[in-house]
């Protein structure tokens, strides 16, 4: 599933096989179930960012963190505009890159996709979902990793 695009357009992949989600939507999303769920990224390349922008907060609207909820925060989380002043941290090497994940983003989403640069753009080839992990429990909160591949 590229993050830029709607949850409701992931398929799950088990033993190679593509199933769209939509039954595995409500499920609960970690174990142990979560009732707080904050997400971080895995790659060392997207620190800068998270650092800016903070973690993903997973806004729960059950009793547990549900596949759904961890969709639709990273997928909210993305496609937040770039602010002037991210635009202006994008050094002109990496401009191109940034320009090239953007009309990638376009092409991929629909004839009407956005056109101002997203947060998803900065991730360049990153934008595929691998998976979140939890890796540790404090209180009432739960912290995850989120691995992103490159497609």
């Amino acid at each position: 599933w590229p993050v830029f695009m709607p949850p409701g357009m992931a398929q799950a992949t088990r033993s190679g096989l593509a199933t769209p989600t939509a039954p595995f939507l409500d499920a609960v999303a970690t174990y142990p179930p979560a009732c707080n769920l904050v997400v971080i990224f895995e790659a060392p390349q997207l620190m800068h960012w998270q650092q800016r922008w903070g973690p993903i907060r997973v806004p729960v609207h059950t009793r547990w963190v549900t596949v759904r909820d961890v969709l639709d925060a990273i997928y909210a989380y993305v496609g937040q505009p770039l602010l002037q002043a991210d635009l202006l941290a994008i050094s002109p090497q990496e401009r191109g890159k940034v320009e090239t994940a953007s009309a990638r983003r376009q092409r991929m989403s629909s004839p009407f996709a956005r056109t101002e640069f997203l947060r998803a753009d900065v991730f360049e080839e990153w934008v595929f979902f691998g998976g979140v992990m939890p890796v540790d429990v404090r209180g009432n909160e739960t912290l995850a990793v989120l691995r992103l591949v490159p497609g």
